[in-house]
This record gives structure tokens, sequence and C-alpha cells, in this order.
């Protein structure tokens, strides 16, 4: 596991270590396209387990960008939904491909369908 150590202050001014660990989401060269369109272009990115000696912690990852970039259909990619046309997703520590219903995305709005039953609207 290869690991980075370092030293940041806190906000109290205070020597913070943190140490980088295994990747917990790795993105490698993936693209997309959709109806001819290019949606995705090789998109590479890792999101690796950040821990502090003495610290339990979670985190959050956030991808922001402006409206029409692809960022809804990178997680859908990201949580198996979409097969991407080039490229792999891999998760958790043991770096397995991605499949579909074993990533949660919360969508900033999730709207729901009230004439389907709750099943359906889990399999949109």
């Amino acid at each position: 596991m290869d690991t980075t150590l370092s030293t940041q202050e806190d906000a109290s001014g205070r020597a913070a270590s943190y140490q980088l660990a295994e990747p917990l989401l790795t993105v490698q060269d993936v693209s997309l396209c959709l109806a001819g369109r290019t949606i995705l272009d090789n998109v590479s990115a890792c999101v690796r387990n950040v821990t502090r000696p003495g610290v339990l912690q979670g985190q959050v990852v956030a991808i922001v960008g402006p409206s029409g970039v692809g960022k809804t259909q990178l997680f859908r990619v990201l949580s198996g939904l979409v097969h991407p046309n080039a490229g792999r997703v891999l998760i958790g520590p043991e770096q397995r491909p991605v499949e579909c219903g074993s990533v949660g995305v919360v969508a900033q709005d999730y709207p729901l369908f009230d004439h389907y039953r709750v099943i359906d609207n889990l399999r949109l």
C-alpha cells in the first residue's frame, strides 16, 4: 500500500498529521458517448482513504462544475448504472470493478414517482 504522510495546520493553528492510504475509488481513462456525442473523454481520478492518527473520521467527496458538463453521467458511470465506452471504475480497498447496486449515489434533486412502487423507483 502506497501511503503519504503529510502535516498541515488545523483550524486552531496546530499541526495535524494525516495519511493518504489505500485507494477507495479509482477512475481510469473513462470515456462515454451518448447518441454520437462525447460526454466524458478520458476522465481519470483517484479518491484515497484519508486517515488521521487517533481520529475516527469519514470523508465527503464532491464533483462540481457548471451545468451540462457531464457530472450526472459521470455519477451514473461511478455507480455502475451506465457502462463507459472505454476505461474502468474500481471501488473499495480491493479495487474491484464497480457493479450496478454496489455504489449509492444521491442526486441533488431526487424525484420519486407516485405511480411507481418503491422497488420501481429504486430501479430508476
